[in-house]
């Protein structure tokens, strides 16, 4: 009889379910330290926890809608670029970097930061590096700063709307 005490309490232990672990969260790193003009980015990500929460949330309801069928989804939420908001990364770099080198006039510099831009490239932009390289050449060879307006506005063209609407926060 006890052999028999022993297999019911080993069977109703086994039977429980074992509570999940609480869940983890991390919260990302944020770096407010503005770029020094002419310095490379070693890769800065502009984040909140509370805009983590909310992207999560976001993310959590489209997935929800999408299990229920449905085919809109929210947009993406960013932590970063305009109202009162930090500036993105990429936004921060061309402020810090591309900015001062076309104010300066002087084509040797403007190349340099296309050349450096064209280093950025993200998967999904095909493009990026061509219009990129093809500007400072055309700034190299014409050694004129305002020869790289055209493949500026080329590259804000074809990609400026999609990398508002789904790259923004990305490190660069």
């Amino acid at each position: 009889m006890a052999w028999f005490a022993l297999v019911a309490g080993l069977v109703v232990a086994c039977s429980k379910e074992t509570p999940a672990p609480p869940a983890t969260t991390t919260t990302p790193i944020v770096s407010a330290a503005p770029l020094v003009p002419g310095t490379e980015p070693s890769g800065v990500l502009w984040a909140s926890a509370s805009a983590s929460a909310s992207a999560s949330a976001s993310e959590s309801a489209s997935a929800a809608g999408s299990a229920a069928g449905s085919t809109s989804s929210a947009p993406k939420t960013f932590a970063c670029g305009g109202g009162g908001l930090p500036k993105c990364p990429l936004q921060n770099w061309m402020n810090n970097n591309m900015k001062p080198a076309m104010s300066s006039g002087d084509p040797a510099k403007v190349a340099a930061r296309l050349r450096e831009i064209a280093k950025m490239a993200p998967p999904g932009y095909p493009n990026w590096v061509s219009i990129s390289n093809d500007a400072a050449a055309a700034v190299e060879s014409k050694k004129d700063v305002a020869a790289a307006k055209p493949s500026c506005t080329k590259c804000h063209e074809q990609y400026k709307k999609k990398w508002k609407a789904e790259d923004r926060d990305r490190a660069i």
